[in-house]
């Protein structure tokens, strides 16, 4: 098997040879800087695996702006086991693109990059439309993710649900997505994304 990144040959080595059959190579995994922290948000707490920076930045655009779906098992090479058990019972829901997105990428990322969970995703939640986070104000923020609504109403009261995203920034797009699953009255929600930004001024 070759690395999908570099694709050089995986040389089995280590402890991780004996239960993963991971795609990537151990020096590339390394270099993904994987730092696991939880990201406080208004609503919620984020479970984040990378700082996005550096090889997680180039290999993400790659995947969602050169449309290089081969990369998506990458990510969570050697944690998607640990999460498939950890959140087995859950409902999966992931954060929206607009539906021009998805059919200019040919495919939803985000489901993509968690598709290690092997079970079907609730698309309960639409983008309306694009806007990006990073040039707006806290203000324009909030009105902004409004533009994130529910398009059906899944039976998920009582039942424990799995927001995820590809990069939590603000918090302000997985805020909107846990304020209209709450409506719903669901039993939990927690949320995983791939990657976080790292805030300057010490907060998101």
């Amino acid at each position: 098997m070759r690395c999908l990144i570099c694709f050089n040959e995986i040389k089995k080595q280590g402890i991780h040879s004996l239960f993963f059959n991971a795609p990537i190579c151990q020096s590339c995994f390394l270099k993904l800087n994987r730092n696991p922290k939880d990201i406080p948000i208004e609503k919620g707490c984020v479970h984040a695996y990378f700082p996005y920076e550096d090889q997680i930045v180039s290999l993400i655009y790659q995947l969602k702006g050169c449309k290089d779906i081969a990369l998506a098992p990458v990510f969570f090479a050697y944690d998607a086991f640990f999460l498939k058990i950890k959140y087995r019972d859950y409902v999966l829901v992931c954060a929206p693109s607009t539906e021009e997105s998805n059919k200019e990428r040919g495919f939803l990322h985000v489901e993509e990059i968690f598709s290690f969970f092997n079970k079907p995703f609730c698309r309960c939640l639409i983008k309306q439309k694009d806007f990006k986070q990073s040039s707006l104000n806290k203000k324009e923020r909030k009105e902004a993710v409004k533009d994130i609504i529910r398009c059906l109403d899944p039976p998920l009261e009582n039942k424990k649900v799995l927001l995820l995203d590809d990069i939590v920034t603000t918090g302000s797009t997985l805020s909107r997505c846990v304020e209209l699953l709450d409506e719903l009255h669901p039993k939990k929600i927690e949320i995983v994304t791939l990657a976080y930004t790292m805030p300057k001024n010490g907060g998101i």
